[in-house]
C-alpha cells in the first residue's frame, strides 16, 4: 500500500494553491494519478471517490472531507455529517508514516 501517495493526491487536489491541480483532477483525474505508486484498490478509491475505503486504508482523516467536497452534489451544509456517517463504524485508522 502506498498511503503516502494517497495522501499526496488528496492534499494536492484539495489544498494546493495551484488551482490547475484541482481543475485537472475534476476534468482528467487519471492524468493526476500518472506516475503515482498506487495499488489498483487505491486508484479505484481515489477515482470514485470511495471515502470509506480511503479512510480504512489510513488516508489522513483531516484531508478526506475536503476531498469529498470536490465532487459533492449535496452541498457543504451536510457534508461533515455525511462524512462522519461514512466513517463512524470504521474505527480509528493509523496515520503513522
Amino acid at each position: 500500500m502506498s498511503l503516502y501517495y494517497v495522501d499526496k493526491v488528496v492534499k494536492l487536489v484539495t489544498h494546493s494553491e495551484d488551482l490547475t491541480a484541482r481543475r485537472r483532477w475534476l476534468e482528467r483525474p487519471e492524468e493526476v494519478l500518472e506516475g503515482m505508486a498506487l495499488t489498483p484498490e487505491e486508484r479505484r478509491a481515489l477515482l470514485l471517490p470511495d471515502i470509506a475505503a480511503l479512510y480504512r486504508m489510513g488516508a489522513h482523516p483531516a484531508l478526506l472531507p475536503s476531498f469529498m467536497a470536490l465532487k459533492d452534489k449535496e452541498g457543504s451544509a451536510s457534508l461533515m455529517a455525511r462524512y462522519l456517517s461514512l466513517v463512524k463504524d470504521l474505527g480509528h485508522p493509523s496515520i503513522a508514516t
